[in-house]
């Protein structure tokens, strides 16, 4: 991320893979050196979703980066292969978590917006 701000402010987030629906599509097979057959093949559709309580605090990182003028960075683990969560550890910390607002107690968050304004 290139950015003239100095002040990043990273949010760790794990959506989880749901599926959504099927893709029908024709593959063609060579049977021998001159003969193809057809034949359908139905694949399933992937999203990743986000659950309430990451959704609600990445539009809160959003609403607290957007008033400190910072920038955000939102890492979604879900996405990454197990090499890159492993990589990523390795420069973040061994266990990067998502930290919601049921895990940190009232008053650092009073004192977190207290420093920002």
């Amino acid at each position: 991320m290139l950015s003239r701000n100095p002040a990043t402010l990273r949010l760790f987030v794990k959506s989880k893979r749901v599926p959504v629906g099927f893709a029908e599509f024709s593959r063609s097979t060579l049977i021998g050196p001159w003969a193809y057959s057809q034949s359908p093949v139905r694949a399933v559709l992937y999203e990743q979703v986000l659950d309430d309580s990451q959704a609600r605090l990445v539009e809160e990182a959003r609403q607290l980066s957007c008033s400190a003028g910072m920038d955000l960075e939102v890492i979604d683990l879900g996405r990454m292969s197990a090499i890159r969560r492993a990589f990523v550890s390795r420069f973040v910390g061994p266990h990067p978590t998502v930290i919601s607002r049921d895990r940190i107690p009232a008053s650092a968050i009073s004192r977190a917006s207290q420093a920002l304004s």
